[in-house]
């Protein structure tokens, strides 16, 4: 949810403290592209000036934009509310380095350079042979290379106390949340289920059929080379076993046929006359 700016920043800073203050900021807004152009506005009334940008505008949806501003801090709160008027502010995060004690030890060991340097041109100027002269123009180098280290930072640390930096983040506002109706709830369900009427209601479900055809045709056809082999070796195996059982059947012997019942009876006749 969108913050109140924080207040106070430029009636905080005491004037005998040197302090880099680092805001950075980041905004919802409805048109990306229109609030980097008014970030811009906002920094150029305020004694501000962008140093540096990063925008992304290819989708209304998800356009992004990081400007970068250097400003007087005392300007640092007005800029901050001008830009936060265009959207809502999501948050704000400030830093301060209070660098007063460098910048002071920096002073005095510049004055102390300075001094170093004079002496040894000093000395330079008063050398009476070559080797001298390449000994003392070293040391020379040397010290000079040293003090200009030092002014380096006496420059960078007066750019950060006398303008603050100031971040933007813009981002375009989310779309409207879409609420999932409760299962629960009967009305809303009904709403949701025949709201697009009978016509629909069929049109859906033959979808559905044509989707569950469509899946039965793939595994068909993901199938059938297995469900080929199969009936392949099903048939062999059939044909073999017909094979053996027809050479069983020739191989077996062939049983006497029976006899009748009148010749068992006339056997058996003569058979009790021969005892007689």
């Amino acid at each position: 949810g969108a913050v109140t700016p924080a207040t106070g920043l430029a009636t905080n800073i005491e004037p005998d403290r040197l302090l880099v203050v680092n805001v950075t900021i980041d905004v919802e807004v409805t048109d990306v592209g229109a609030s980097v152009t008014d970030v811009v506005t906002a920094a150029a009334r305020h004694d501000g000036q962008v140093y540096g940008s990063n925008v992304q505008l290819a989708d209304d949806e998800t356009a992004t934009a990081q400007i970068v501003i250097k400003l007087p801090p005392r300007q640092v709160d007005a800029v901050i509310a001008e830009i936060a008027a265009l959207g809502a502010l999501i948050s704000q995060v400030q830093s301060t380095d209070d660098v007063t004690d460098r910048v002071t030890d920096i002073d005095t060991r510049i004055v102390t350079s300075l001094q170093s340097v004079a002496r040894v041109q000093l000395l330079l100027a008063e050398a009476k042979n070559l080797g001298e002269v390449v000994q003392l123009e070293a040391e020379l180098t040397t010290r000079q290379t040293l003090l200009e280290e030092l002014l380096a930072q006496q420059r960078n640390l007066g750019q950060q106390t006398a303008l603050a930096t100031l971040t933007v983040l813009l981002h375009a506002a989310d779309a409207e949340e879409i609420v999932e109706p409760d299962p629960l709830d009967f009305e809303a369900t009904s709403s949701v289920t025949n709201g697009d009427g009978i016509g629909d209601a069929f049109g859906r479900g033959g979808e559905a059929f044509v989707n569950a055809a469509a899946a039965v045709l793939i595994f068909v056809g993901y199938t059938a080379p297995f469900l080929a082999v199969g009936f392949v070796a099903l048939g062999g195996w059939a044909f073999s076993r017909r094979r053996r059982a027809r050479r069983s059947r020739s191989a077996a012997p062939l049983l006497p046929p029976a006899p009748d019942e009148g010749q068992r009876t006339t056997e058996h006749d003569s058979a009790g006359a021969a005892r007689t």
